[in-house]
């Protein structure tokens, strides 16, 4: 009987060691995966997507623009979106661009991967309707008074703050498609620089 009550004494007192070593293997695992997740929401979770507003040189801007940039979801990377606007003269011309595009950012810590596919509208009108005087940046032209479309596919890099609000920073290539004086689609290769400011 002795036995017994002894045998059930160990085999209790076990029994609540075992389970107190999971609940703290539990509790611990909790407490690494809440420290894991805060750092990891600090790096690229957001209470609001992403934004920021920058200038940039080159690109699908052809010249320059000033632009407007969102993510689609509460982060710093993934899907965003850009519009903007730029107006400067080329050649004979003033051109208006209006650049539009969708873009999908890699990475963390404040440092991504980004490639994005572009549009841009611009309007195009030569300062001497009589006698045009020729605009063209590589190939492309701009000669003719005409809203025509050029199309972009960027690769590059991006500086964007983790805590969201500060420098932001953009660089990389970009192969454009627009129109010849002849009407035929050519290929220029471009470069685009940004600075600005996320929030």
């Amino acid at each position: 009987m002795n036995m017994f009550i002894s045998m059930k004494k160990i085999t209790l007192t076990l029994c609540s060691i075992l389970l107190l070593s999971a609940m703290a293997l539990s509790q611990n695992k909790i407490n690494r995966d809440s420290i894991f997740k805060k750092k990891f929401e600090a790096k690229i979770y957001t209470k609001k997507p992403a934004q920021a507003v920058f200038a940039e040189a080159g690109g699908n801007s052809i010249i320059w623009s000033l632009n407007y940039d969102r993510r689609f979801n509460n982060r710093l990377d993934g899907f965003g979106f850009r519009a903007g606007v730029g107006y400067f003269p080329l050649g004979g011309s003033n051109l208006l661009t209006v650049p539009l595009g969708i873009n999908y950012l890699i990475g963390d810590k404040g440092h991504f991967a980004e490639i994005g596919t572009n549009i841009s509208i611009i309007n195009s009108s030569n300062k001497n309707k009589s006698f045009p005087i020729e605009s063209k940046f590589g190939q492309l032209d701009f000669t003719l008074d005409k809203v025509r479309m050029v199309y972009g596919f960027a690769l590059g890099y991006r500086y964007q703050k983790p805590d969201i609000k500060g420098f932001h920073f953009r660089a990389g290539v970009e192969p454009i498609l627009g129109d010849r004086i002849d009407g035929k689609l050519v290929f220029a290769i471009t470069g685009h620089l940004s600075v600005g400011y996320s929030f």
